[in-house]
């Protein structure tokens, strides 16, 4: 979607108002308005004049539905942390566990598992510490 001579936070406002009052059910504005939400996202500086604009023309049923956008943001952003905060304490027990059994480790070894993401690959590697006697043996599962 082109925002044409509106802005995109305008242009998000607009079509908001536009299935607001389309008519049909609910259920099918909801939807809409979902679809809006979903391909006219706008940054952060956008976002504030979107809020600026909704509130000079304040509409219920748009609040309404810029409500659930928000909480499905805020939702996304919990559920986002949870996972970064699960697998910053994998890498930190297997730290833990490295330097326990080997000794203190090479700045580049602790680069290196700070930078995996997969959850999977450092549970492989938490496993993996148990039976490592070296550091190599250590490096080259990495």
């Amino acid at each position: 979607m082109r925002p044409g001579s509106l802005g995109p936070a305008q242009h998000k406002l607009e079509a908001l108002r536009a299935v607001a009052a389309a008519q049909t059910n609910e259920a099918r504005r909801y939807i809409l308005a979902g679809v809006v939400g979903a391909y006219m996202v706008l940054s952060d500086e956008q976002e504030a004049v979107f809020a600026r604009l909704a509130a000079m023309r304040p509409d219920t049923e748009v609040t309404s539905m810029v409500n659930i956008f928000e909480q499905k943001g805020i939702e996304k952003g919990i559920e986002r942390g949870i996972a970064e905060g699960l697998l910053a304490g994998q890498r930190r027990s297997l730290l833990a566990q490295m330097r326990s059994k080997l000794g203190e480790l090479p700045e580049e070894v602790t680069a290196r598992i700070q930078g995996i993401s997969d959850p999977e690959r450092l549970d492989a590697l938490l496993m993996a510490i148990l039976k490592a006697d070296t550091l190599e043996e250590m490096t080259a599962l990495m």
